[in-house]
Parts: C-alpha cells; sequence; structure tokens
C-alpha cells in the first residue's frame, strides 16, 4: 500500500534496469525510489535524501546512481535496495538532470546552468569537466547517452548537441532544431534519436555526420 500510495502521489521522472537478473527502478519527487521485479508489483524503497531526483544509470546488476535536485547523486551496490548519499549542495541551487556510468569507476552528471562533473573513483570525490564547445554559453545540459559506438552525445538547451570519445574532449554538433533538447537514445551503431519542446524528435544515422530527419509525432 505505501509504494501504491507513492506511484500515485508522486511524479516519477526516469527509469533503468539494473542488469540480469532484471531489477526495474523508478525515480521522481521527494526522493522517491520504487522497484520491481515485473513492472507490475513495486515497493518503496528507503532513500536519504528528499530531493526530487531526475536520472538514474545502471552499469550492472548491482551498481547505480541517482541525481537531481540540490546536486544531489545517491550510490547503491546492491541493486537498489538501498541507497548512501555521495553528494549534497543546497547552496549551489544548480539540479542535476541526468547521469551516466559506463563501469563501476567512471561516471558523468550534468544539469542546470552549464553544471558537468565527472568521477573516476564511483562517485567519491567530482570534478569540472572543462568542455568549453557545450559549456561556453552556460546553458542547461539536458541528457547524457552512450551510443552503440563507445562515443558519448549530451543534449541541451537551445539546441545544443555535444559529442565525445572519452568525456574529456567535446565537439560542437550542427543541430536541426533551435529549441531545448530533453534526452537522446542510440539509434545503430553511430546514431540516435533526440527529443524535446513541443513534441520535437529527430532521427540521424550518423549524429557526427548530421543528416537528421524528423520524426512525425502529430502532437506538441
Amino acid at each position: 500500500m505505501v509504494a501504491l500510495l507513492s506511484l500515485c502521489l508522486a511524479l516519477l521522472v526516469s527509469s533503468a534496469f539494473a542488469q540480469a537478473p532484471a531489477r526495474l527502478v523508478a525515480v521522481g519527487e521527494r526522493g522517491n525510489i520504487v522497484a520491481s521485479r515485473d513492472g507490475t508489483r513495486w515497493a518503496q524503497v528507503e532513500v536519504p535524501a528528499r530531493a526530487t531526483l531526475t536520472g538514474l544509470s545502471f552499469v550492472d546488476a548491482q551498481y547505480g546512481w541517482a541525481v537531481g535536485h540540490d546536486t544531489t547523486i545517491l550510490h547503491t551496490s546492491d541493486g537498489g535496495r538501498t541507497w548512501a548519499l555521495q553528494n549534497f549542495q543546497p547552496d549551489r541551487f544548480k539540479p542535476l538532470h541526468d547521469v551516466l556510468f559506463v563501469d563501476r569507476s567512471r561516471g558523468w552528471v550534468l544539469g542546470a546552468f552549464g553544471t558537468f562533473l565527472a568521477t573516476t573513483d564511483g562517485g567519491k570525490t567530482w570534478t569540472d569537466v572543462r568542455a568549453p564547445a557545450v559549456l561556453e554559453e552556460g546553458y542547461h545540459l539536458n541528457g547524457l547517452t552512450r551510443l552503440k559506438d563507445g562515443q558519448m552525445l549530451v543534449v541541451g538547451e537551445s539546441g545544443l548537441l555535444g559529442l565525445s570519445a572519452d568525456g574529456e574532449t567535446w565537439e560542437r554538433l550542427e543541430s536541426p532544431y533551435e529549441g531545448s533538447y530533453f534526452g537522446a537514445v542510440p539509434r545503430g551503431e553511430k546514431g540516435a534519436v533526440v527529443f524535446g519542446l513541443r513534441g520535437n524528435a529527430y532521427v540521424s544515422d550518423d549524429v557526427r555526420a548530421g543528416g537528421w530527419r524528423k520524426i512525425n509525432l502529430a502532437t506538441v
């Protein structure tokens, strides 16, 4: 009943699979984290923070991270059953929007006003990413995904698209849209689908080459 009540009254913002054995985890308002093995029955998880959570990343069946408002970063090492607070800086007034880890050590978080942080020790310490190509305007960074060929694609405000092979050196890509992107998903080896405001979505088979095609979603 507690889990059902939370699902009804709190907005859930992001979800991810902890890899086999399959476990679906979702995060949202007021620090809510819920988990399920079948997508039907959900249980609420105890969380050491009440900030709205907006992003989630698992690298295997055990290790995952969640991020959100107040520069909150949470970590689990048991598949989402328990969570520990790694970072909490409400005085920065910079909510985090997304998180991506590629293994148990290396990860990135990003968010409002060009916030972009990286870790090489599983989140124990974080450093600013130096990437003027995508940070110089201070735009909100909203989504980060890893393409099938290993490159990373960042999307954000005012049509921002950025690409990196290592997470350190970033290049700005030409964008087919000047509004805000909220996220991206990989497509093929080098491509992606990006999506944002007013139902705008675009697809490319090679994000560096461009060739973006608008997807008609028949909605705004």
